[in-house]
């Protein structure tokens, strides 16, 4: 886990995350959570806002392999969302708003399975746009725990092929922005330095 030293745009959220929360979010399919965790698309291999899974990918049937923007990512309403992705020097691949719900937790794991992670083609960028101290993220680095909490309106660089995990104790939701990046020179200065 490693905040990034990128400038937040000087933007106005509320807005934002009220017609973020007038949204319709798709359950994320996965053995690691039953319930309480979804996302919307505003980039994938898809053109609606619930095409969230990737070509190759968790026995994924997606078919097409070219990026597409959502009629989300032109929505006026989130234009501020836009901003916050373009201070991110990459090509973006998918980009997500990613819910977990209130005394929720998402169980260890890694995302191994997306072998672009492991090869270093891609990486992933985190803005928490709602959050609190009670959104605690955890990582096992060779055997060994770290905790941490993510304030809002900064990037994360989180290095997703270590074992995760994400727990929400609030009684109220956790919405981030999730970017997943391809690695080039300025990416790397800025995650590894």
């Amino acid at each position: 886990m490693k905040n990034i030293d990128l400038p937040f745009p000087a933007i106005e959220l509320k807005s934002t995350l009220d017609f973020i929360d007038g949204l319709t979010f798709t359950p994320v399919k996965t053995k690691y959570i039953s319930n309480g965790w979804s996302a919307i698309s505003i980039q994938g291999y898809g053109n609606k806002t619930d095409d969230l899974l990737k070509p190759n990918v968790l026995g994924s049937k997606v078919e097409n392999d070219e990026l597409v923007k959502t009629d989300l990512y032109h929505n006026e309403h989130l234009k501020p969302i836009v901003e916050i992705i373009n201070q991110i020097p990459s090509d973006t691949e998918r980009i997500r708003l990613m819910k977990l719900s209130p005394k929720t937790t998402i169980r260890k794991h890694t995302d191994k399975v997306d072998k672009d992670f492991v090869k270093e083609k891609i990486v992933r960028i985190h803005v928490p746009l709602k959050s609190s101290d009670d959104v605690i993220y955890y990582f096992w680095n060779k055997g060994n725990k770290s905790s941490y909490t993510l304030p809002t309106k900064k990037y994360y660089y989180l290095d997703v092929r270590l074992p995760h995990s994400v727990e929400n104790k609030s009684d109220e939701e956790g919405i981030s922005l999730v970017v997943d990046v391809f690695v080039n020179e300025k990416i790397k200065d800025l995650i590894y330095a």
